[in-house]
């Protein structure tokens, strides 16, 4: 009780601000967000279907183990059961799955969400007793210094629980390091189970895992430390232990070539290729330059004292390393988030540095002044260039859900042909094909899948037979002599050249009278969906184009835009010499009244 009523008012409040801020934000951002299924399905629809697979204890069925991801993968899997059991809607959970993917990648999403916060929480609950507010809002700031941090709230992937295993580290650091009742023994162990769950998580992860080797103080600490991690590392992995010969497989391709994904040629090391990825680490995270030239500072500053902070000397170096290897590993594949194991360290490493300045700068003021300018440096940048980027993407957005919007509204479950790809598209049929793509022994899911919707065609590969949902072979010459229609979504990254191709030519083939019309066409996203028929009853008029007209420099979120659009479709309905005309228009296109008054309603909104 001593301890506690000596924290003052303040830091009992304090400590709180941070952590529902990040609820708060975190639950805006989301709720702005578009659909995965229309903007980001890789990673977030193979973490769907292995997520199900672990939560139905099908380890056997896993088929996504490049990270290898398996913690998030079960992590995943219990909250989707979690849902299941207080949300389901009375199908199986197979089936509530596939007729719901967005609801549980979005109780995913949130519980990051929650998670995240509540750790910031306990950060400056522990850090209370022994630090500064100033060093525990330093400390839980650490989600909030690059800007990825604050796209993550939007996404469902293993970088967002990457952020809980540095959080959970860091309560681990505070409580067993930093405080006065330290414990290097209880810190080696739960810093190898928590850095062990990172690695299992993301390979990028690895160079953090060097930290730890020059925190602890002795030898016998670190042999704990290194055993703990390889036994958790291993147990993180039991659910793929049959399949742990296709993740050495797949980072094995990585080191030998250098393209991403081990695509490119055959080769570990690429002058012109690193270089060039080197640049782009230093264009876009200028900070890292400033941490370089400012840890070889302190370490000079450190090394010239007479009485040597041995403590303070090895975290340094042991950063110096971590950030080293990690701009290394990142400029032989360069994608930006793949340095947020290092992003995350921004924390520790300016809250030690903080420590630092307090004991060398006697001016209160001054002393200040030099703790605050690096985090407000670089949560100004990064809110800066978040809000830079956001207003782009949500322009994006209104389109992508303009289209998504026009296939909810036709008057029948569409059925499609979908080569899988990691493109989102305006359909979720789409998503979990392309999640389906990393199931093992798909088949177990097709008949949860046709219960969402019985026909989905899947492009094989040139020479092979189309399948229903990946699963099942499907024979299109007896479809299309029976009579079908179906459609076709393509886009500049996911073209329907060989869709269209390979129905025309077996079309013809059979001597089969194929009608092909653009239904919906977008020329602001290049989003094109195409009808394909060879049922004698459908119109035989040409589709005139159907083109959006959305200005690009319109500031407008979609939620706004969708009222807007239901409010005019009321109006619509209410006019009969408008309907009249909807319905003509309807029949020459070939599509839905539905679809077609959402079509007329989007178009005065536009006008507007």
């Amino acid at each position: 009780m001593g301890n506690r009523s000596a924290i003052p008012l303040y830091k009992k409040i304090g400590i709180y601000i941070i952590p529902f801020l990040s609820l708060l934000a975190g639950l805006l951002i989301f709720a702005k967000a578009a659909p995965f299924y229309v903007k980001s399905i890789d990673p977030e629809y193979p973490y769907l279907i292995n997520g199900l697979n672990c939560a139905l204890l099908r380890f056997d069925m896993i088929g996504h183990t490049d990270h290898p991801g398996t913690p998030f993968q079960l992590f995943c899997g219990i909250v989707m059961r979690l849902t299941y059991m207080f949300a389901g809607k009375g199908w199986s959970m197979s089936v509530d799955v596939m007729q719901r993917p967005e609801f549980y990648l979005s109780a995913v999403s949130v519980s990051l969400t929650v998670i995240q916060a509540v750790l910031l929480a306990v950060i400056g609950k522990i850090g209370a007793k022994n630090l500064s507010l100033s060093g525990i809002i330093i400390l839980q700031l650490t989600p909030f210094f690059n800007e990825d941090f604050f796209r993550l709230f939007e996404r469902c992937n293993p970088e967002r629980f990457m952020v809980i295993t540095m959080l959970l580290f860091i309560v681990v650091w505070i409580k067993y390091y930093v405080s006065v009742d330290q414990n290097q023994r209880k810190f080696a162990v739960w810093s190898g189970i928590i850095l062990a769950m990172g690695f299992a998580t993301k390979f990028n992860y690895l160079p953090v895992l060097i930290l730890p080797l020059f925190l602890l103080q002795n030898w016998k600490d670190r042999g704990v430390y290194a055993g703990v991690g390889v036994i958790s590392f291993m147990l993180f992995l039991a659910p793929i232990w049959g399949k742990f010969r296709e993740y050495r497989s797949f980072i094995s391709d990585i080191v030998k070539h250098d393209g991403l994904y081990g695509s490119g040629s055959e080769q570990v090391f690429n002058a012109t290729v690193f270089f060039h990825n080197l640049k782009m680490i230093i264009v876009n995270n200028p900070e890292i330059s400033i941490f370089f030239v400012l840890v070889l500072a302190l370490l000079v500053i450190l090394f010239r004292e007479k009485i040597k902070d041995k403590k303070r000397i090895l975290f340094f170096a042991g950063f110096l390393l971590v950030a080293v290897l990690q701009v290394l590993i990142v400029s032989k594949h360069f994608k930006n988030h793949y340095l947020l194991p290092l992003f995350l360290l921004y924390g520790v490493f300016l809250y030690e540095t903080s420590r630092l300045i307090f004991r060398m700068v006697g001016l209160k003021n001054v002393r200040n002044l030099l703790v605050a300018v690096l985090p407000l440096f670089l949560m100004g940048m990064a809110a800066g260039k978040y809000i830079k980027a956001e207003q782009k993407d949500r322009k994006r957005d209104v389109y992508l859900m303009e289209a998504a919007g026009f296939v909810d509204r036709m008057d029948e479950q569409p059925r499609w042909f979908i080569k899988p790809s990691w493109q989102g598209a305006p359909c979720a049929e789409n998503a979990l094909v392309y999640g389906m793509s990393y199931c093992a022994q798909r088949h177990r899911y097709e008949g949860a899948l046709k219960k969402r919707n019985p026909f989905v065609l899947t492009w094989e590969g040139e020479g092979k037979p189309e399948k229903n949902w990946r699963s099942s072979v499907v024979n299109l010459d007896s479809l299309l002599t029976s009579g079908i229609k179906m459609y076709v979504s393509s886009s500049p990254g996911r073209p329907d050249d060989v869709l269209i191709g390979r129905v025309e030519a077996l079309a013809d083939t059979l001597n089969i009278q194929l009608r092909t019309k653009v239904v919906f066409e977008q020329p602001e996203t290049g989003i094109v969906i195409t009808k394909l028929s060879t049922l004698e009853n459908e119109p035989r008029v040409e589709m005139p184009e159907i083109k959006t007209v959305l200005p690009i420099n319109r500031e407008e979120a979609y939620v706004d835009f969708n009222t807007k659009v239901k409010n005019w479709e009321k109006q619509i309905r209410a006019n009969e010499e408008w309907m009249k005309e909807v319905r003509q228009k309807a029949e020459l296109r070939g599509i839905s009244v539905d679809s077609m008054v959402y079509l007329d309603a989007a178009y005065q909104v536009r006008k507007e």
